[in-house]
């Protein structure tokens, strides 16, 4: 019968610094996902870095959707590398609510830019900046909602703390501040339920 191995206690505790280090740089929102899920997630979060692709270039030419497929495919293996986050578990858009978050994207765009439109051929050109206090609490509905009011026309992000969001808007306040709430609903319906 073989003794018990006891491992030193420095040795103890630098393994137990290294396993908090790693849990800490490895954030799951839920239990490890099945094959499946995992598979679906996967291919929600390919899915939206295609679509940030297509968007980024401002084009739809058939160079710019052929090459954002090796794009995005290269993306989520080096992301996961240099973050050492493994978005696939951490991320919960599906395929079906990322398209649905482009259709509401283009739609807010097309509003905003005619909305911008008018406000120019008016003369109503002036830029304000206000604080805006967003409801959402997670951190990717944050990110999402920023980067949505930044592609707007007629609206940039300027900062985000915690949900306190900074933002540069053309026209009057009291219309960018209702158009940030109509952003903010049309992303909370995104959340994992």
């Amino acid at each position: 019968m073989t003794a018990p191995q006891v491992t030193p206690e420095p040795e103890r505790a630098e393994a137990a610094t290294a396993k908090d280090q790693q849990t800490t740089l490895r954030p799951t929102l839920q239990p490890a996902l099945s094959p499946a899920r995992r598979t679906m997630h996967a291919a929600g979060l390919l899915t939206l870095v295609y679509m940030i692709w297509v968007v980024m270039n401002e084009s739809f030419h058939w160079i710019f959707l052929v090459t954002g497929i090796p794009v995005a495919l290269v993306t989520l293996p080096l992301t996961l590398k240099v973050t050492q986050i493994d978005f696939v578990e951490t991320f919960y858009l599906t395929p079906l609510s990322g398209l649905r978050y482009l259709f509401f994207a283009v739609k807010e765009i097309v509003l905003a830019a005619i909305g911008i439109a008018g406000n120019i051929i008016r003369g109503d050109g002036e830029c304000h900046y206000f604080e805006y206090t967003s409801d959402l609490e997670d951190d990717t509905l944050l990110y999402l909602l920023c980067n949505t009011i930044t592609l707007t026309p007629g609206s940039v992000t300027l900062e985000r703390n915690n949900r306190q969001i900074t933002v540069l808007s053309v026209g009057h306040v009291e219309d960018a501040i209702e158009g940030c709430r109509g952003l903010e609903r049309s992303i909370a319906k995104l959340k994992r339920r």
